[in-house]
């Protein structure tokens, strides 16, 4: 099987010894070298970018620049491939790098046998994360999803729904329309709240919206005036 070269990118030095120490008891790894930073090293060919499978870069070192670095790297070494480090609980930075099609793990949790897994992983091409991204990745999925669905959620809730009072077409939003159809059926504020998963203040607010377009003053006169 073909060695992978890799280059440790990382300001902290005892790190990067760790991290030496750990890939090097894998037979296949060959350490080309260790630094804070690759661009010098990279313009200059003191290192031959062709010689480099596997990048591991501390993505806490790179924050606001770490697209604009990925795309330097894949321009001088489109063949490698990019395994990112990070020590920190919410790594936003490091989901950029995942979005253009790098690995990732999380230090602190990696083990000595997880760190050479993910290189091997890495240089076949193959992603690679690590439970605690795949899980930061879940719950930021999640959030997302969630803020979607109550974006849809108000969007619908403020379409028009035409209803006939007392003679008179009033457009009521979803909700509301919701709301009449209940007190139609006689429901209280606390029946509609729980029908409809929300609180009795937002059912009053609902209400008084409905008087207020409607013209009546009182839940009795809106259940008698509802045609539609």
């Amino acid at each position: 099987m073909k060695s992978i070269g890799i280059y440790i990118c990382d300001k902290d030095i005892f790190r990067q010894r760790g991290l030496a120490s750990i890939l090097s008891k894998d037979p296949l790894n060959t350490i080309i070298g260790c630094e804070g930073s690759l661009f010098y090293e990279v313009r200059n060919n003191e290192i031959p970018a062709r010689e480099i499978d596997v990048l591991l870069i501390n993505l806490d070192d790179y924050p606001s620049n770490m697209i604009e670095w990925w795309v330097f790297f894949k321009i001088v070494a489109p063949h490698a491939s990019i395994l990112g480090l990070t020590l920190v609980n919410e790594p936003d930075t490091t989901l950029l790098l995942l979005a253009v099609g790098a690995s990732a793990i999380f230090i602190p949790n990696a083990t000595p046998s997880e760190i050479r897994s993910a290189v091997r992983s890495t240089a076949r091409g193959r992603a690679y994360y690590s439970k605690t991204i795949l899980n930061y990745m879940k719950s930021r999925l999640m959030r997302d999803l969630k803020d979607r669905t109550q974006d849809k959620l108000t969007k619908i809730d403020t379409l028009n729904h035409g209803a006939w009072v007392g003679g008179q077409k009033v457009n009521f939003t979803n909700r509301e329309w919701q709301v009449c159809s209940l007190l139609k059926l006689a429901k209280t504020n606390r029946e509609i709240a729980h029908r409809l998963s929300i609180s009795i203040k937002t059912v009053e607010y609902h209400i008084g919206n409905i008087l207020r377009k409607s013209s009546m003053a009182s839940r009795t006169q809106i259940i008698a005036a509802i045609e539609k």
